[in-house]
């Protein structure tokens, strides 16, 4: 009997050792798994305050979010706001170094990102992107931080990308596409995690996170959940919360199992598989610690954080508010100096504004006192002298070829005019026969004819030779000039005459100012003019030195004679043209082929037209003729001028509306179109983007 009851005991003593190994290796087991023990290393990344591209809302609130419930989780999180792609290239080095020692990494992202050629790119900031080549300079490519895990032969990796959002570049980019690009294959033991499925586009949500980053934030927190479960409740809330419309999607290639929050230890059995002594309470497992840290943890309020850390300096939350109070307080630094800065950039323009203002009175004061002085001039000149001697002229008898048709008014007539007056004037014994454009030589070659001796003399205007010299302008029209008032008088009697004079002697030809007028129209288009970007590209007719200005706008620009503007314009070889005053265009038709026109023009403050004498025929006229010729055009520029100012204010007031043609003041300087350049490049949006 004794035998049989230690054989008995023998047995049981078996069983027992055989039931402790079988704990013990289970415990083993259990220790492969990732128990929240081993190293874990954990990369944050949050851009958002983009210049080149759409600034972004939610990135800043995801990454310091993600980070504090990183940080909880048991990572050491590096946290990287608005980084530059220095500082992300640096960090992933770093991230890479410290996976070399093993166990648990993660990469988390929100901001831009694109997809060039199947490839995934992050957006730093200050990245300088215009062209799709550029990507690779400039972004940070997804593959790279793919094999860096890949090298760093650590257990267990994760990356979470929050960036499928619209193609920032789509305009210049020949292979834009939506959203993300799937990875073809994941390094052994890592998970891939998409806001969304592969090309297409997530939602930044209309809370403090993106939808996505909100769903993982929450589901991380979850004491017990394994990281697959985790995923398939992420992806089930985001559809919920977007009604289908985003789907996360995740590739895989983990063997094991992850948590970020262990499940708590059911206290209220024994354990089974080891026995442990009765130890303290630790502090840092306080419950109303937890209680308190549940309900600020989301504050952004400093105050009410520090009083935490006050109460509960122990507790395992302390570290994390001590955190966030860091976050806060360098985000209210940054907007205090963004602040600062714009009050000083704004101070600054209104200072700019000021001296402006004051320049631009002073030149107006100094133009108004100018052209008074020139008025009192004249009139004083007016009553002094009176019309030269009209005896001992001689015989003169020439060809003038004008430029303009004598019924043209103004340009044309004004100079028909001129004749009939001299010839009255000198009774018969000064006769200037003028002939019609083209009837003795080209319109544009009247220069070249005079010149030569073919014809005495020609009536048109310098500008026609600016081919030969641009400083003939200066005599024709000049943006922004003078004043007709002004011009006239630094024409005649003032320095502009030396200069005028001495320009035509070097071509062997007397100039004599005959015709004066006021500005003249901007143009008529065939299509509406409101910004610099409708000009380019334009073929117009334009003349003088304005030409060279519209040149520099992307116009193409060429000089036509008055009779060929019609017949271009219906042809299609121009789009646009200047020309005349309004009484002049519409004599000559332009209404019915353009029905945009800009009036005044900002080229042409005033013009003038020339009588341009063969020097040599000049030289053998009588004193008193030259003198009665020259008496005869100053009368003519007064006479003129008077005429084209109640032409074109009738005109103005009353033809166009006969016409039906649109009509649109300008004043001196077309503010809708030439202002544009001011705003070009300061207008982009800082719009909030969706993701």
């Amino acid at each position: 009997m004794k035998r049989f009851l230690s054989i008995l005991a023998s047995l049981a003593l078996l069983m027992l050792l055989a039931t402790d190994g079988l704990a013990q290796r289970s415990v083993v087991v259990r220790k492969r798994q990732t128990t929240g023990n081993e190293n874990r290393v954990a990369l944050v990344i949050g851009n958002f305050s983009y210049t080149r591209i759409a600034t972004l809302g939610n990135p800043g609130n995801d990454a310091r979010d993600m980070a504090a419930a990183l940080e909880s989780s048991g990572f050491k999180v590096t946290l990287l706001l608005d980084a530059n792609r220095k500082k992300m290239n640096q960090a992933i080095r770093d991230l890479g170094r410290s996976l070399q020692k093993g166990g648990v990494g993660l990469f988390y992202y929100a901001g831009h990102g694109v997809q060039v050629e199947g490839t995934n790119y992050l957006i730093p900031i200050g990245a300088d992107i215009n062209q799709e080549f550029e990507v690779q300079d400039e972004a940070v490519s997804t593959n790279r931080i793919l094999g860096m895990m890949k090298s760093a032969g650590n257990s267990l990796n994760m990356v979470f990308l929050d960036a499928c959002r619209n193609n920032p570049y789509k305009g210049s980019f020949r292979s834009a596409t939506r959203g993300l690009a799937a990875v073809s294959r994941t390094p052994k033991g890592s998970l891939i995690s998409y806001a969304t499925d592969a090309g297409a586009v997530a939602a930044d949500g209309t809370g403090r996170n993106g939808t996505y980053t909100k769903h993982l934030l929450r589901y991380m927190r979850e004491p017990g959940l394994e990281l697959s479960q985790m995923m398939k409740r992420v992806r089930a809330g985001v559809e919920r919360d977007t009604g289908g419309k985003q789907t996360p999607f995740e590739l895989s290639s983990l063997t094991g199992d992850f948590y970020f929050t262990r499940a708590r230890m059911d206290t209220s059995r024994p354990a089974t598989f080891a026995k442990t002594q009765p130890r303290a309470e630790d502090p840092k497992d306080d419950p109303a610690a937890k209680d308190a840290w549940d309900m600020v943890k989301g504050s952004d309020d400093i105050v009410t954080l520090n009083d935490f850390v006050s109460q509960f300096p122990g507790s395992r939350y302390a570290r994390s508010a001590r955190f966030r109070i860091g976050i806060l307080e360098r985000q209210k630094s940054g907007r205090q100096a963004r602040l600062d800065e714009e009050r000083r950039r704004r101070d600054a323009e209104e200072r700019r504004l000021a001296r402006e203002r004051r320049r631009q009175e002073r030149l107006e004061a100094e133009r108004s006192r100018r052209e008074a002085e020139a008025r009192g001039l004249a009139e004083r000149r007016r009553r002094r002298e009176g019309p030269p001697p009209t005896y001992n002229l001689g015989r003169v008898r020439w060809k003038v070829q004008s430029s303009f048709g004598s019924k043209l008014p103004i340009l044309g007539a004004s100079g028909f005019e001129f004749s009939r007056r001299l010839k009255r004037m000198s009774n018969g014994a000064i006769n200037l026969k003028f002939f019609e454009p083209g009837a003795l030589n080209p319109s544009l070659e009247s220069f070249n004819t005079v010149r030569n001796g073919g014809i005495e003399a020609a009536y048109t205007s310098s500008a026609y030779n600016t081919g030969r010299n641009m400083a003939f302008s200066i005599f024709a029209s000049i943006p922004f000039g003078m004043s007709a008032d002004l011009f006239y008088e630094w024409i005649t009697t003032g320095p502009g005459r030396s200069l005028y004079e001495n320009l035509y002697s070097r071509y062997g030809i007397v100039p004599i100012p005959c015709t004066m007028y006021g500005p003249e129209g901007f143009g008529w288009f065939k299509r509406p003019i409101h910004s610099l970007a409708d000009l380019r590209g334009i073929k117009m007719r334009f003349f003088g030195l304005g030409a060279k200005v519209m040149q520099k706008l992307g116009v193409s620009t060429q000089l036509l004679a008055a009779t060929d503007i019609y017949p271009a314009l219906e042809r299609g070889v121009i789009d646009a043209t200047e020309f005349s005053f309004p009484h002049i265009d519409i004599a000559l038709g332009f209404y019915q082929i353009t029905k945009n026109y800009y009036y005044p023009g900002w080229h042409q403050r005033s013009s003038m037209v020339d009588l341009q004498i063969n020097k040599r025929t000049w030289e053998r006229l009588r004193p008193n003729a030259r003198n009665l010729i020259r008496y005869a055009c100053k009368e003519n520029m007064k006479s003129s001028l008077r005429e084209e100012r109640r032409l074109s204010l009738q005109a103005v007031s009353t033809t166009l509306l006969v016409y039906a043609v649109r009509f649109e003041m300008t004043g001196l300087l077309s503010h809708r179109v030439f202002d544009s350049r001011r705003n070009d490049g300061h207008s982009q949006s800082r719009s909030r983007a969706s993701r």
